[in-house]
């Protein structure tokens, strides 16, 4: 293996022996702990064994053999990691947005619905495929425009490669009539979607923006104000006056650098905050 060189300061050679194997093995897993934070100490271990170049023929003289870095970091399995899910009216229609941070043998989802969360029911037609196994952020979008109007629920149904079956929390929407919308009861400032809102210049179909949903009871003068960590203000989204009902906005987050952010909505007395993650 390459060393550093003991005569020439500048300069590296080739050696070997097995005190070299300790600070080799231990850089290998420190990548695979920042690659798969989610892996357990047993796990890291097992991964680096089990593709080693001795891994089947282990000996007293060599060990397992010499670490494979790429090989062990495949062997460690992707969990599926939802970053969010929403689902929000919308007209006479209800948005269901999710995202995931990775995923592993994914095949797709399904859109559930409940009444009460008891009697349930699978969309028509709301299967959504997966990307299968992946370290990159996927966003996904199904919009119901079967709904009756009064309180539902929205799940999602995961389903995996080999047929296993997972499911989300519930969450609860207000569906309205066609005839119109019904004015909200509360001042009420949702979670932004998606979140955390991944930025990045090599990956073009990654939103370069997040949606804010809230609703105002009356109509009236309102603010929404995005600030770092440092309480300093970095984007005004709204500044003026509004009619009582929901209303969306957009936060584009492309100029802002990488980091947690607040952002405030502030109407008719009343101060909501939320959190949102930026991440390049």
């Amino acid at each position: 293996m390459y060393v550093a060189s003991a005569t020439n300061p500048t300069g590296y050679g080739t050696s070997n022996g097995t005190s070299f194997s300790c600070p080799l093995v231990a850089g290998v897993a420190a990548l695979l702990v920042q690659a798969r934070p989610h892996a357990t100490p047993l796990e890291i271990t097992d991964a680096l064994r089990s593709t080693a170049s001795q891994a089947t023929t282990p000996n007293n003289l060599y060990g397992w053999g010499i670490v494979n870095a790429l090989a062990a970091l495949n062997s460690i399995p992707v969990p599926i990691q939802l970053s969010y899910f929403h689902a929000t009216h919308h007209g006479t229609c209800v948005d269901c947005r999710w995202g995931t941070i990775s995923e592993v043998n994914n095949f797709g989802f399904e859109v559930q619905r409940s009444p009460n969360r008891t009697d349930i029911f699978t969309l028509p037609n709301s299967f959504v495929p997966g990307h299968g196994t992946t370290t990159v952020p996927q966003h996904y979008q199904f919009t119901d425009c079967t709904a009756r109007a009064g309180t539902l629920f929205s799940r999602l149904r995961q389903i995996d490669l080999d047929g296993t079956v997972h499911f989300t929390e519930w969450v609860q929407v207000e569906a309205v009539s066609s005839v119109g919308e019904e004015v909200p009861t509360s001042f009420t400032l949702h979670q932004n979607y998606p979140n955390p809102v991944v930025v990045s210049g090599t990956q073009a179909s990654m939103p370069t923006s997040t949606t804010v949903v809230f609703e105002l009871p009356l109509a009236g003068d309102a603010a929404l104000v995005v600030s770092d960590v440092l309480g300093r203000k970095v984007l005004r989204v709204v500044d003026g006056r509004l009619t009582a009902g929901r209303h969306q906005v957009e936060i584009k987050a492309a100029h802002l650098a990488a980091g947690v952010y607040f952002y405030t909505l502030r109407a008719a007395g009343r101060t909501a905050t939320r959190t949102m993650l930026i991440m390049k």
